[in-house]
C-alpha cells in the first residue's frame, strides 16, 4: 500500500511504501527494500542495499518504482532524489569551476548538493531560467553533466554558465558539463538566504538510499489507506 507524508504540501507528498509488495506490486525476489532508514516526519527513504540487492538490480529497482508510482491514480508525477525537501540531510559537493580565478589559498568551493532523476524539476515545478533538465535517455556512459541553480551560476559561471564545465571533488575528479540553471528556491528555511546548489543525475551518480517525491492530483492526505 502506498503512504505518504500528510503535512499540507498544496498538491505535495512524499511517497513511501509499508508493503511493497501491495500497491506497487515491485519485488523480484530478495526481499523487502526499503531497509529501516525511515522517517515519517520527511517521508519514507528506500534503501535496496539493506535487502542485498546490487547496483544494477537497485537501478532497475528505481525505474520500476518510478514508473508505477507515475502510474498510481491520483497522482500527477514522481521522481526520486537524495534529499527531501526542506530537510537537514543535504549532501555537500565540493566543484572546482573551470577558468573560475580562485583566491590566494583557495583550490574549490562547496556548494549543497541533491541527485535526483529526470522527473525532479518537473514534479517539483522548478523551472530552468537556462539550458535544460536531464534527459530521460541519459545514461551512466553519457557525457556527464550537472545542473546548478542561478546562486551558484551568478558567482562562479558568468556569463554564460551553459555548457562550461565544473570538476568534482579535488583535481582529479570528473569533470561534468553544466546543461542546465534553475531559480534559487528555498533548501531548508523559508527565511533562508539565497544558497549554492549543484543537481547531478542519478543515472551517472548512483546511490542506494532514495526518497520518492510525488505531485499528486489532490489533497496528499486522501492518498493515505483508511
Amino acid at each position: 500500500a502506498v503512504t505518504m507524508d500528510t503535512r499540507p504540501r498544496s498538491g505535495f507528498g512524499v511517497l513511501g511504501h509499508r508493503h511493497v509488495h501491495g500497491h506497487l506490486a515491485i519485488d523480484d525476489g530478495c526481499g523487502d527494500p526499503h531497509g529501516q532508514d525511515s522517517n515519517w516526519d520527511n517521508g519514507f527513504r528506500f534503501d535496496p542495499s539493506a535487502a542485498g540487492y546490487s547496483p544494477e538490480r537497485t537501478r532497475q529497482f528505481y525505474e520500476t518504482l518510478t514508473e508505477r508510482a507515475q502510474q498510481t491514480p491520483g497522482i500527477k508525477s514522481a521522481a526520486l532524489t537524495s534529499t527531501a525537501p526542506m530537510t537537514f540531510d543535504l549532501g555537500i559537493q565540493t566543484l572546482i569551476p573551470e577558468g573560475y580565478d580562485f583566491p590566494e589559498g583557495r583550490e574549490n568551493v562547496e556548494a549543497f548538493s541533491y541527485t535526483v532523476d529526470h522527473h525532479y524539476f518537473e514534479t517539483f515545478g522548478v523551472p530552468m531560467i537556462a539550458g535544460r533538465s536531464f534527459l530521460a535517455t541519459a545514461r551512466a556512459d553519457s557525457p556527464r553533466v550537472a545542473i546548478v541553480n542561478e546562486a551558484f551560476a551568478r558567482e562562479y559561471l558568468e556569463p554564460n554558465p551553459v555548457g562550461k564545465r565544473v570538476r568534482l571533488g579535488d583535481k582529479n575528479g570528473p569533470v561534468v558539463e553544466i546543461v542546465g540553471v534553475t531559480v534559487t528556491g528555498k533548501t531548508m528555511f523559508l527565511i533562508e538566504p539565497p544558497v549554492q546548489v549543484v543537481y547531478l543525475p542519478l543515472t551517472q551518480n548512483p546511490l542506494t538510499r532514495m526518497t520518492l517525491i510525488a505531485e499528486t492530483h489532490g489533497d496528499p492526505a486522501a492518498m493515505v489507506p483508511t
